[in-house]
């Protein structure tokens, strides 16, 4: 979903430092595919804060958020990764915010309710989740395809060689299996929502997959 790329914007912050509130230089794109909405349309973002800013957290200077246009209780994303926590897989925090999108020279716009979801690309979230490194896959058009691998990830040219045999042996002697049963339990439990196992279609979405040691 990514037509546009990064553009330079200002950042206001409310809540996120000692002082209350922030403003600074920040990276905004739009995402998304099914969810992917024009500017005025209230688009889901990811956005990157400037890094010397004063925030409180680190995680806090890469942001996503996403608009729920696909969920009619704007309830569910909150729910399901709480459901995946509860299960014993690390899961991204997630919470609600306003969010205010304004133009330079436009009528002063009114706030909109977004997720807003805790990144799990960074040092922070694996160290709190006892993880080492990463690697990033999309699987899309139901083919899996290589996108990110983290900083320390070693084992790329044998987990692609597997998966490109379609060699489940050899995948399935990489993989943990307890971890992978408590990640199919959530995927049950929230009825495969907008996930890599979802029921009654063909696996033709894009996924970003990450998989971590």
């Amino acid at each position: 979903g990514d037509q546009c790329g990064y553009k330079d914007a200002i950042c206001i912050v409310n809540g996120g430092t000692a002082n209350g509130s922030s403003s600074m230089p920040c990276e905004v794109k739009r995402k998304g595919n099914g969810s992917w909405r024009n500017m005025d349309e209230r688009p889901s973002l990811k956005i990157k804060l400037d890094p010397d800013s004063d925030l409180d957290h680190p995680y806090q200077r890469k942001l996503t958020l996403n608009n729920m246009v696909q969920d009619n209780t704007n309830g569910a994303e909150v729910t399901s990764y709480s459901t995946f926590a509860k299960f014993g897989v690390p899961a991204p925090r997630v919470n609600h915010v306003m969010v205010t999108l304004q133009r330079e020279g436009a009528p002063e716009a009114e706030p909109t309710l977004y997720s807003s979801v805790e990144p799990i690309d960074t040092p922070e979230f694996l160290a709190a989740h006892g993880l080492d490194d990463y690697s990033v896959w999309e699987y899309e058009n139901n083919k899996p395809e290589h996108k990110e691998l983290g900083p320390n990830f070693d084992i790329r040219s044998e987990l692609e060689a597997a998966i490109d045999s379609s060699d489940l042996k050899k995948i399935w002697e990489r993989v943990d299996k307890m971890a992978m049963f408590r990640y199919y339990a959530g995927e049950v439990s929230t009825t495969h929502r907008d996930g890599m196992c979802r029921r009654g279609t063909k696996t033709n979405h894009a996924h970003n997959v990450y998989v971590a040691r």
